[in-house]
């Protein structure tokens, strides 16, 4: 009988809430789930994937807090939408998945541009990405450095704010004899 408590408490847990089972669903795979139906808390572990239209991320572990609308993605955490892929230590993210921290050694891929920074905030409906904490990219032999880095990703545009550090490779500027 506890079973079937806690089982039904985990689908109304699950299912209530306004991001599932409408045009804001999330899903939520894991090898392992924990349910604190008081606190309306999941705990997912083991291969975790959450997926919300065409972003998804993964971890290790996360814990999903019902009441504040909010994931927090913890251990090898990789986040996906079309060509970018953003990777780091910890991310939290609204269940609504338009903003998404990154926290702990980011790592950022998109097309051949690819970086590092302390931490990320990816703004996913605006589509761009703001890194802090001694950010540098790299595209080929080219190199930024700033204290801060926005990347559009609309308009593929990088744009640095405070003291910042560019090398350039001239060569395929220069005319060819």
């Amino acid at each position: 009988m506890l079973l079937k408590g806690l089982i039904f408490g985990l689908c109304m847990l699950l299912l209530s809430g306004p991001c599932f089972g409408s045009a804001n669903e999330i899903q939520i795979q894991a090898d392992q789930f924990e349910l604190d139906v008081k606190d309306e808390l999941v705990i997912a572990s083991g291969q975790v994937r959450v997926e919300k239209g065409d972003i998804y991320l993964t971890s290790q572990k996360i814990r999903y807090d019902k009441g504040l609308s909010l994931i927090k993605f913890m251990g090898d955490v990789v986040i996906r939408k079309g060509d970018v892929e953003i990777s780091c230590g910890e991310a939290t993210a609204y269940t609504q998945m338009d903003r998404i921290q990154a926290n702990t050694q980011v790592q950022f891929k998109y097309r051949d541009i690819h970086g590092e920074a302390g931490d990320a905030t990816y703004l996913v409906s605006k589509q761009t990405v703001q890194f802090l904490g001694e950010p540098r990219f790299y595209q080929g032999e080219d190199f930024i450095k700033a204290d801060e880095v926005k990347v559009d990703l609309k308009s593929n545009k990088v744009l640095t704010v405070g003291r910042s550090r560019l090398r350039v490779n001239l060569d395929h500027f220069l005319p060819k004899n």
